[in-house]
């Protein structure tokens, strides 16, 4: 039961840094530190790593039976994680 219980807390824990991590990574700050073509391309393929597994993570918590703070918290970090998607993907090529 203790195996379970770390697996579940390593879990929420993706969940929840997942969106900061993402949000940090396609700051202004990063995102001028990383001109070269290398770091940017690393720094693009950690942020779909992180943002992958965190809304990932998010979508099974947000479709099991768990309680309400759970799910809010899953989908604020899923709307995140989006977001910083959106800000690193979306925007228009410089």
């Amino acid at each position: 039961m203790e195996s379970l219980a770390i697996v579940v807390s390593i879990l929420i824990l993706i969940t929840i840094l997942s969106a900061p991590i993402a949000l940090l990574l396609t700051s202004a700050f990063v995102v001028n530190r990383s001109a070269t073509p290398a770091l940017k391309i690393l720094r693009r393929v950690i942020v779909l790593v992180v943002t992958t597994l965190g809304s990932v993570i998010s979508a099974f918590f947000l479709t099991s039976p768990i309680p309400l703070l759970l799910k809010v918290i899953s989908l604020l970090s899923m709307a995140l994680n989006f977001w910083s998607l959106f800000r690193e993907f979306g925007r228009k090529n410089e």
